[in-house]
């Protein structure tokens, strides 16, 4: 949720010879869906001896996510006002300076919705889980394999599905304020 804007920041607002191209780069990776890489991943993490390790889930997540959130950050940068920017420049602020006073407090409603859509992409995602993790399964797997048992164990089933929707709900109420709080800063605090 930080390099992403960091990123952004850097494609946005700072020039250095090959942005575009490396812009270019990132985007076209954002379509790479996550069945290409599963194969070549499963033998890489089994020669490293990290299946059944939970960084053999988080690593692809992160990566596979990384380009849609600099993206996304960059399309909210588009409209962001140049005269702050320009006001640090004339204060002296550096470019990391201007990116932490300046940028990253106003970018709170992009970070929010990229924390909201990784964490329930990620909580919904069932593929990496089951075919990289034995022991330390989430709780969409469990419920899975709950559900696909022989014998219908339907209160099972429905405790697990209350307890999986729970959290995601949860998550969501909670960020949802940084929403409201960035669109009051957009407007200027007018109602």
């Amino acid at each position: 949720m930080v390099l992403a804007p960091a990123a952004a920041f850097a494609f946005q607002f700072l020039k250095f010879p090959g942005r575009r191209v490396l812009l270019l780069i990132v985007v076209n990776s954002f379509v790479l869906p996550q069945q290409v890489v599963i194969i070549p991943l499963f033998a890489l993490w089994k020669e490293l001896g990290m299946i059944d390790n939970l960084l053999a889930v988080v690593i692809p997540y992160v990566g596979l996510s990384f380009a849609w959130a600099v993206f996304l950050v960059k399309n909210f940068f588009d409209d962001f006002p140049m005269e702050l920017i320009e006001a640090s420049r004339i204060d002296g602020c550096t470019p990391l300076k201007t990116f932490a006073h300046v940028v990253l407090p106003n970018s709170v409603t992009p970070m929010a919705a990229i924390g909201i859509l990784q964490f329930l992409w990620c909580w919904n995602s069932m593929l990496l889980p089951m075919l990289y993790l034995r022991t330390d399964l989430p709780l969409t797997v469990l419920l899975a394999r709950i559900a696909g048992s022989f014998e219908p164990n339907l209160d099972q089933q429905a405790v697990a599905a209350i307890v999986t929707t729970a959290l995601p709900l949860l998550v969501f109420i909670v960020c949802q304020r940084f929403f409201v709080m960035g669109s009051k800063n957009r407007s200027g605090g007018k109602e």
